[in-house]
Parts: structure tokens; C-alpha cells; sequence
């Protein structure tokens, strides 16, 4: 019990010590004409700012698309043509499955999403032919199922990005572009 109260009567003092500082800092930091209104607002603007600009070691970061990717790339770079070929067992190719599931995982299952899951090992640089014949199918039965509302700028261009990538796989395979 004891200990406890030095400990906080410690972080008291150090705070009446550093309080006018912490207020001066935040006075200067003010644009002009703005007013904060208690010191406690004060120190509630420093921690929400803080919270802000460092994320929580508690919330797990995200990983963005290039960061899974790169995590494939290796394998195409060692030759591997298909995702199919990757050995599961191999601690790399595990890695990188866990980086993909959790990043499919946050983006979630609207129909962009989709289309993004879709064409990621295409993305990562795979190119067997009958792999990518299989995305094109894949592709080609998703963009139908998308409604044709040219009022709608969203699945608009998603359409569009769906047309794009058939028309990239297409020449990948060397198949005549179909319009």
C-alpha cells in the first residue's frame, strides 16, 4: 500500500512540474484566435492527439495489398508459375498465406473486394496459363453478376476494372482481345 502511494504521489509531482510547461507548449501550438478551454481540455487534446498519430500496440496493423504481394513475388521470382505450385508445409509459403488470409480478411466481401481477391495472385506476378485461364473465368462470371446501373459510379467503374483485367489476362494468354 504504501508503494503505491509514493509511486503515485511520484507521478503527481511530476506532473505539477510539467504542467505549465505542457500548457505553454499547447498555448504556442494554438492557431491564433483559437481558445481551449480548461487545462483538462488541454491535456485531453495532447492524448487524443497521441492516440491518433501512434496506433495501439493493442490493434493489430494492417497489411496493405503490396505488402502480401511482395510477400509472393519471391516464389514467381524462383520460377514458380502457379499459386497451386506453392508447397504449404514451406515456412515462407505459410507466412505469406497467413499474410493473404488476414488481408483478405480486412478488406471484407463487397463486390470490389471481390475483384481484388480475384486477380491478387495474377497481381503477384503468377502466370501459368491454365491458372489464369481460371481467373478469367472467374472474372468474366463475377462482372456478369454485377448490376448495369449507369447511375451508379461505383459499380460503373468496377465494371470497367473487371473489363481491364479479362482484356490483360487475355493478352497474357495471347487470346484475341474481345471487345
Amino acid at each position: 500500500m504504501f508503494r503505491q502511494q509514493s509511486v503515485v504521489g511520484t507521478v503527481r509531482q511530476d506532473l505539477k512540474l510539467n504542467y505549465w510547461k505542457i500548457i505553454q507548449v499547447l498555448d504556442d501550438s494554438l492557431p491564433v484566435g483559437r481558445q481551449v478551454g480548461t487545462p483538462t481540455d488541454k491535456v485531453y487534446g495532447i492524448i487524443k492527439n497521441m492516440k491518433e498519430s501512434f496506433p495501439s500496440p493493442l490493434s493489430p496493423e494492417k497489411n496493405s495489398k503490396e505488402e502480401v504481394l511482395a510477400a509472393y513475388h519471391k516464389f514467381v521470382e524462383r520460377g514458380i508459375k502457379s499459386p497451386d505450385e506453392l508447397d504449404s508445409s514451406d515456412p515462407e509459403v505459410a507466412e505469406a498465406n497467413a499474410l493473404f488470409y488476414k488481408w483478405q480478411k480486412e478488406i471484407g466481401d463487397d463486390p470490389r473486394a471481390n475483384f481484388e481477391k480475384n486477380k491478387f495472385y495474377v497481381d503477384a506476378g503468377f502466370t501459368d496459363p491454365s491458372y489464369l485461364s481460371d481467373v478469367l473465368s472467374w472474372l468474366f462470371q463475377d462482372a456478369g453478376d454485377l448490376e448495369k446501373n449507369p447511375d451508379d459510379t461505383d459499380t460503373t467503374q468496377l465494371r470497367k476494372d473487371y473489363a481491364d483485367e479479362m482484356r490483360k489476362i487475355r493478352r497474357m494468354l495471347g487470346q484475341p482481345e474481345i471487345e
